[in-house]
């Protein structure tokens, strides 16, 4: 019963970090005003070049300009979205007016999705070597266990796997989050996901 009722309060915090996400998207997508997404790209910009330097910042961002071109520019989308001729009706013409200042604000959100996941990716490097200790850490202690006959825990172990889970749907929610991006949270979110998947590798049952 009480796993029952664990389980039900797992899917409830997933529905509403869910609507949370979906949430922050439509609003980006159909509210914000353009001058605050500009106003946030060039906000974030600066915090990241205090905290990285120029070097690091101008590797972050060029990177973010270059996958941006080819998904937006080369693509053809922002063409398709924001630069078609506007009709003469004039319903349809303030429909269309609306359409593409929506579609313009889109492709800014789109690449202030981008610059967050290049500022990802510039530590993936680090995490990757963190993880594979954690993983080799939980799977070391896992078997001195089996040694001596120490206590695991399948109930810790399901639970930090959700918590695992968790926080990667908090690190999208703060890359999808219309309301600024903090460079310190990408390394504390990380670095939680580490420790938990090291203590589920530690938990899983002896006997697989």
């Amino acid at each position: 019963r009480e796993e029952t009722m664990g389980d039900k309060n797992v899917s409830a915090i997933r529905l509403i970090l869910g609507l949370i996400v979906l949430f922050e998207l439509v609003y980006c997508f159909w509210w914000m005003p353009i001058d605050n997404m500009k106003a946030l790209i060039v906000e974030e910009q600066a915090c990241v070049a205090r905290v990285f330097g120029d070097d690091d910042t101008n590797v972050i961002y060029e990177r973010a300009d270059n996958i941006y071109r080819a998904l937006v520019i080369d693509s053809g989308l922002r063409k398709a979205l924001v630069e078609k001729k506007i009709r003469e009706d004039a319903f349809l013409a303030r429909q269309q007016v609306y359409a593409q200042q929506r579609g313009n604000a889109t492709l800014h959100y789109f690449y202030l999705m981008i610059a967050r996941l290049s500022h990802l990716i510039t530590w993936l490097p680090f995490f990757a070597v963190l993880l594979t200790l954690a993983v080799l850490d939980g799977l070391y202690m896992r078997e001195i266990k089996k040694t001596n006959f120490d206590w695991v825990s399948p109930v810790r172990a399901r639970y930090f796997s959700r918590m695992t889970n968790f926080a990667f749907l908090l690190l999208f929610m703060d890359i999808a989050s219309p309301f600024g991006f903090s460079v310190y949270i990408i390394p504390a979110i990380c670095l939680s996901a580490v420790l938990f998947i090291s203590l589920t590798t530690r938990n899983i049952q002896k006997r697989i």
